[in-house]
């Protein structure tokens, strides 16, 4: 889930990431949203 495939896999190379980051992340995060474990994102840096 951390390989990166999403950006090898873009024809046009509109997705840049570093492998071992993002997939697993974003569904950890998502899951513990939904969970109500962590609070949503408010779009600011230090809410």
């Amino acid at each position: 889930m951390e390989c990166g495939a999403c950006a090898r896999n873009c024809p046009v190379t509109a997705i840049a990431v570093d492998a071992g980051v993002g997939c697993a992340s974003g569904m950890i995060n998502e899951w513990l949203r939904e969970k109500k474990l962590i609070a949503p994102s408010s779009g600011g840096c230090c809410s």
